[in-house]
């Protein structure tokens, strides 16, 4: 087991198999909302670093104690908690396997293709030929990434 130091990042984090996001540094796993801690959704998700390593939560620590009072403020105030996640590796992966996982995520949420077809979204996911540039086109925050209809390769 591994801490968030031992990653390389930015990552391309998978939450389930509809969705993703790229996360710029091991801040993201500092803080989640108890809510979250309680149920224990991270463990689900996996995430692929950008030196080749697929990555798995294997657990999460925190100081917060589980009981109603934080329950109840979860529920109303979004309670943020602090955490210790932990991570396993699980292999390694290729560039042209990130963007097939990518693909199924896209085509299984119709989010993506509002405005771009998933024919033009895939067409230009195919054409990125590194980590670096394929963490920047799929980064939301940047406004000419490949789901946007302007999109300028």
């Amino acid at each position: 087991m591994e801490n968030a130091n031992a990653i390389s990042y930015p990552i391309i984090f998978f939450e389930n198999e509809n969705r993703f996001r790229v996360i710029e540094s091991k801040d993201f796993f500092l803080k989640i909302p108890f809510f979250d801690l309680l149920h224990e959704k991270y463990y689900h998700y996996y995430l692929f670093d950008n030196q080749g390593f697929i990555w798995k939560i294997s657990s999460i620590t925190s100081k917060t104690k589980k009981n109603l009072i934080n329950y109840l403020l979860s529920k109303f105030l979004q309670k943020m908690v602090e955490i210790e996640a932990f991570f396993v590796k699980l292999g390694t992966y290729t560039l042209e396997r990130l963007k097939n996982e990518i693909a199924i995520s896209i085509q299984k949420d119709n989010f993506f293709t509002q405005y771009v077809e998933i024919s033009e979204i895939r067409e230009r996911l195919f054409k990125i030929e590194s980590y670096q540039k394929l963490v920047k086109e799929i980064d939301f925050e940047n406004e000419n990434n490949i789901f946007n209809e302007d999109y300028i390769a």
